[in-house]
């Protein structure tokens, strides 16, 4: 198969991929009477998954997890033993995420300025692999109050560890969304009395998770 036939193959499975989640989504969302239409989705740096929710949602902004891309950066930091005392500067690079767009460009190229071995090296990775003209918009979060997906990633461990095991069946997947969905609303009750410690919230929830058993 020729380079260019193998793309068209790719091309073509995406799209096949795409109109079949299409398909369910509307399908569940009309047997929920939903109309989903979100103006942000928050997921991981996978170009794959964020054109298959641009090919869906294609008037919905897609932003990168502030969280992983902060990873991302940390790990390059390990790998090029960066000394801590160079801390300072990391941290200054991962917050240019929150200047506005057409500044984040000239705030790297000021924070590199004078850089020299590993750190120099740490600012190189950082134009090739973040700084192409399509990702600052995907990864900037100025003005965005949700910048990461780990509360999800945090619920779907919680779940993973009360199904303790690989495989659910649908009606115990969703015995647990009921159990989980008996907690938050407890959770937001206690919250909104103004009549309770920390200690109670835990306790509480820990006494109707139990209960839910």
């Amino acid at each position: 198969m020729k380079p260019h036939q193998h793309s068209d193959v790719i091309v073509q499975w995406e799209q096949i991929y795409i109109s079949g989640v299409k398909s369910i989504i509307d399908h569940k969302a009309a047997v929920l009477g939903v109309n989903l239409n979100p103006q942000t989705i928050i997921c991981d740096f996978e170009a794959g998954l964020t054109s298959l929710i641009q090919g869906y949602f294609p008037n919905t902004r897609v932003h990168g997890c502030y969280f992983h891309l902060s990873k991302a950066v940390h790990r390059k930091v390990g790998e090029l033993e960066l000394n801590r005392n160079r801390r300072k500067n990391i941290r200054m690079l991962l917050a240019t995420v929150f200047l506005p767009v057409p500044q984040v460009d000239t705030g790297v190229s000021l924070l590199e300025a004078g850089s020299t071995g590993p750190l120099a090296a740490l600012f190189q990775y950082f134009w090739q692999e973040w700084m192409s003209d399509e990702r600052p918009p995907h990864w900037n979060v100025r003005d965005v109050s949700l910048r990461t997906n780990s509360h999800l990633e945090g619920l779907h461990n919680r779940l993973n560890r009360k199904a303790d095991k690989s495989h659910n069946g649908f009606y115990e997947l969703l015995e647990l969304l009921i159990a989980e969905q008996g907690v938050m609303d407890t959770l937001i009750q206690q919250v909104l009395s103004g009549n309770v410690t920390v200690g109670d919230l835990r306790r509480v929830n820990k006494v109707y998770a139990q209960k839910q058993r």
